[in-house]
């Protein structure tokens, strides 16, 4: 066999890759490196793709079903026009697949369509193959050609087809299945007797895994709106024949799950198991997941040497995501770029320090289901249906993968260019949802801030912690007072120091009714702190509550630097009152806080957060939220929630799920039965009459009587 022919160049700066990294970070390089470099001239970028096109990958799981659901010379682009814009010395196209990475050599080979394979050298390598799926319907695994062949053979058996298969529940299965059932069955089909069963099969107990469970549950209820069935924990284990959804996309296939269950489809797509694409990478330089193993920091591939680098789905550096690859193109870049001109001669003092990239691990996907609905998250804020459609949904990203295609999204920005508006609705949209997330960024960190200035976690028991400084400062500058409030009882509201009110005229006139009312609350009012004085003396516990409850809400302040008053404090006079409280000194505070009674006024403590955007827009309207975040997957609020706005969502909850009003259950028969009338109830060694009339109290002893095998000798009935 001929040897290889070598290209010899010690300028090429490969770029192996034509999608959404390659293309990108090409161009970043002919913009804002390649220009900077002594001799540019010298330098080439050489881009291999197997493709001459540049696909958006998104957009498969709808463009599969027909060419006329997106204008084909935006869903398919010329890689070289949109490099026609630079020096023709500074780039060059090869459509070729490479085949092997010597990164001791520094040299890439490739094999050409005619089957001649070459090598050429390179003084820094992009490694931006992506990952292939095992669908050929949903990624270029070939060329342009491929792909639309396999689209066709698909269409073919989808107008015969009456059962489909779709294996994986990750974003692309889902967006396939919701695609194929509004465009079978329609929007609001009926999942019972759907025109084409359609049915999604994945080994997890949810689908869509990046998103919170709330958001796959409305997931599954979208898809069943199109007559798409969702079956979890059923993993593939085979198919029959071997190559279905694969070799060949049209044929029928046997489906066999990892419990043995066998079903018949009729079309079959694989759409889980992305493979990165590295059969021609040393495997000295992969990770334990099979990607390139990158340093996440800075991009580049340390173990090949200098100058080498990998970016997108087949880097570790981050989980496969678009957003990823896109915010990781400017630090690949500057780095490329510093490491050109290092190479160059620069010094080191004149190029700057490397940048650091750090993968955003906050929920962030978009999931599109059919033309018209999807869920997602951004930031990990909750993205409304709605949104999800504009900004995705209705083009699959379209509308932004212009300026990424031609390296506008990556040039130079002027005074003139970050004036003017951008008039597109969907821009508009974005940038008030990215404001409205930052806003809640921020209102969280500063809430975050004060909770940890403010929260105690010093508490101990017998002794209290010290006062703190803060929380007399504030004492001293409160203005509003009040009375601790507690709720009346039976007890005392029957409690007439022994006088009864035989007199049905009692009162003289109406304004006696106020002033007797006043009394009897006084009265009340003593006979609460003689009581609670009283069992404070033999009650330790009792007493270090009330003191840890006064130092808590301020009382205990408010003895130290002030003196008591009885009555309530009116808002019309809550100045001058602060003004009497804070009156005395503190030499005297602490002998006149020992003699003064148990009850006081407590500070009226200022609404925390006040002015908070988050807590502002607690309300019955975030109820259903609260539920669903804090409850049911117990995510921590950002912010403080009030107690009656927890409880109320709590509510809010239950009813949604019909567990609101309880439901009515057997009623005890000893329910409103004076104590006295149980006197005589015997219990029959824990049997008998008691339990008879106790039917929850008879089945907790059978329960403790099973776990203790106690069930030696069962009640046995009487012949009668």
């Amino acid at each position: 066999m001929a040897d290889p022919k070598v290209v010899p160049s010690y300028n090429h700066i490969v770029v192996l890759g034509g999608s959404f990294g390659g293309v990108s970070i090409a161009h970043y390089l002919l913009k804002h490196a390649i220009p900077q470099l002594p001799e540019s001239n010298t330098f080439q970028i050489v881009m291999i793709s197997t493709s001459s096109q540049a696909l958006l990958r998104q957009a498969c799981p709808r463009a599969l079903i027909s060419d006329n659901m997106f204008p084909q010379d935006k869903l398919f682009v010329d890689i070289q026009k949109q490099f026609e814009q630079y020096a023709k010395d500074n780039f060059r196209f090869i459509q070729a697949s490479a085949t092997r990475l010597d990164h001791a050599k520094r040299t890439i080979s490739y094999s050409c369509a005619a089957g001649v394979e070459e090598t050429i050298d390179f003084h820094a390598l992009v490694v931006a193959t992506g990952a292939s799926t095992p669908s050929p319907l949903l990624s270029l695994n070939g060329d342009e050609k491929f792909l639309r062949e396999s689209w066709e053979a698909f269409r073919t058996g989808l107008l015969t087809a009456k059962s489909i298969v779709v294996a994986g529940g990750g974003p692309a299965g889902i967006e396939v299945a919701g695609e194929l059932g509004e465009s079978l069955n329609g929007r609001n089909a009926k999942q019972e007797s759907p025109n084409v069963a359609i049915t999604v099969y994945t080994a997890a107990s949810k689908i869509l895994p990046v998103l919170r469970p709330s958001l796959a549950k409305k997931a599954e209820d979208y898809l069943a709106q199109v007559g798409v069935k969702v079956v979890k924990n059923a993993r593939v284990q085979a198919v029959e024949p071997a190559g279905a959804g694969t070799d060949d996309v049209a044929a029928k296939a046997t489906v066999t799950l990892a419990d043995g269950k066998k079903v018949e489809t009729d079309l079959y797509v694989p759409a889980v198991g992305m493979r990165p694409n590295v059969g021609f990478v040393d495997a000295a330089i992969l990770g334990k997941d099979g990607r390139i193993e990158v340093n996440a920091s800075t991009l580049r591939v340390d173990k090949a040497g200098p100058r080498i680098y990998a970016i997108g789905d087949v880097a570790s550096h981050a989980r496969p995501a678009v957003h990823n690859i896109l915010d990781a193109i400017p630090v690949l870049g500057a780095n490329m770029k510093r490491d050109l001109l290092l190479c160059a001669g620069r010094a080191e003092s004149s190029v700057g320090v490397a940048r650091s990239f750090k993968e955003d691990r906050r929920e962030t996907q978009l999931v599109p289901i059919g033309r018209s609905k999807g869920v997602g998250s951004a930031m990990g804020y909750q993205v409304p249906s709605w949104l999800v459609w504009l900004i995705k949904g209705r083009d699959y990203w379209m509308w932004t993968t212009g300026n990424l295609w031609n390296g506008k999204q990556l040039g130079r920005r002027t005074a003139k260019t970050r004036r003017r508006p951008r008039s597109n609705p969907r821009f508009l949209a974005l940038f008030f949802f990215a404001r409205h997330m930052e806003s809640n960024q921020t209102a969280s960190r500063a809430a975050r801030r004060f909770l940890t200035e403010r929260i105690r976690d010093d508490w101990d028991w017998p002794n209290p912690p010290e006062y703190w400084s803060a929380s007399d400062e504030e004492v001293r500058n409160v203005t509003q007072f009040r009375e601790r409030f507690y709720a009346s009882t039976s007890d005392l509201d029957n409690d007439t120091d022994g006088t009864a009110a035989a007199d049905p005229y009692k009162f003289d006139s109406p304004d006696a009714i106020g002033t007797a009312l006043e009394s009897k609350a006084e009265s009340l009012s003593r006979k609460r702190r003689t009581d609670l004085e009283a069992e404070m003396a033999w009650n330790e516990g009792l007493a270090q509550y009330i003191e840890r409850r006064d130092v808590w809400t301020g009382a205990a302040s408010l003895r130290k630097y002030g003196r008591n008053r009885v009555g309530s404090a009116s808002e019309g006079d809550s100045a001058s009152t602060a003004n009497s409280i804070m009156a005395s000194d503190t030499s005297s505070a602490n002998n006149a806080a020992s003699s003064m009674p148990i009850e006081s006024l407590t500070p009226v403590a200022p609404r925390i957060l006040a002015g908070n955007p988050i807590r502002d827009k607690i309300g019955p309207q975030t109820y259903h939220d609260i539920y669903e975040k804090v409850v049911m997957t117990s995510r921590s609020p950002t912010v403080p929630i009030n107690l009656s706005d927890m409880t109320s969502a709590l509510v809010q909850g239950w009813k949604d799920n019909g567990e609101w009003p309880p439901k009515a259950g057997p009623l005890d028969p000893l329910a409103g039965r004076k104590r006295g009338s149980l006197a005589g109830l015997k219990m029959d060694h824990g049997e008998g009459p008691f339990l008879s009339h106790h039917p929850h109290m008879k089945k907790g002893v059978d329960s403790v009587r099973r776990i203790f095998h106690l069930n030696g000798h069962p009640e046995t009935t009487p012949p009668g």
